[in-house]
């Protein structure tokens, strides 16, 4: 009966710790499957993430190649900038030496007028004494001449008189 006791009381304890075990058996089930809700979810959430990740990393790598390509742009931007201004620069330049030598044309040609007019004066003064020479001349000749036909009319008058 001792023995029938502890066999009962064995089997109740086996009993308890037998339906103790399939309870937390049934909680770890639970827990597992929750986690694996979670894992689930999880898995889907990083799926998510690394497919919005490529995308950000493809919109990054466009926007990293745009960078570049405007910075080879207002590379040669900039140096197209440098070559009109060194075109600029030797345009001012040739611009000043035309000017300079159109001023020394000019200063040139003025100076040709200048000897031409002092000809011309001089000329002009020449032809003015030539021309006071020659009235000289005929107002001389015409009082020669009228003295001669004063004395020829005389000589006719006598003659006929």
């Amino acid at each position: 009966r001792a023995i029938e006791r502890q066999v009962s009381i064995v089997t109740d304890w086996m009993q308890r710790v037998e339906d103790s075990l399939r309870e937390h058996v049934g909680d770890l089930e639970a827990l597992v499957g929750v986690t694996l809700d979670r894992l689930s979810g999880c898995e889907e959430t990083g799926r998510s993430r690394l497919e919005e990740n490529t995308m950000i990393r493809k919109e990054l790598l466009a926007a990293l190649d745009e960078r570049d390509r405007l910075f080879e742009s207002l590379k040669e931007s900039q140096q197209r900038v440098h070559e009109l201004e060194h075109a600029a620069s030797a345009a001012r330049e040739q611009l000043r030496g035309s000017e300079k030598a159109r001023k020394e044309e000019v200063e040139a040609m003025e100076e040709r007028w200048r000897r031409e007019e002092e000809k011309w004066t001089e000329d002009v003064r020449e032809l003015r004494a030539q021309m006071a020479e020659m009235e000289k001349q005929h107002a001389r000749a015409l009082q020669e001449q009228q003295a001669r036909m004063s004395g020829m009319e005389q000589e006719l008058q006598q003659k006929f008189a």
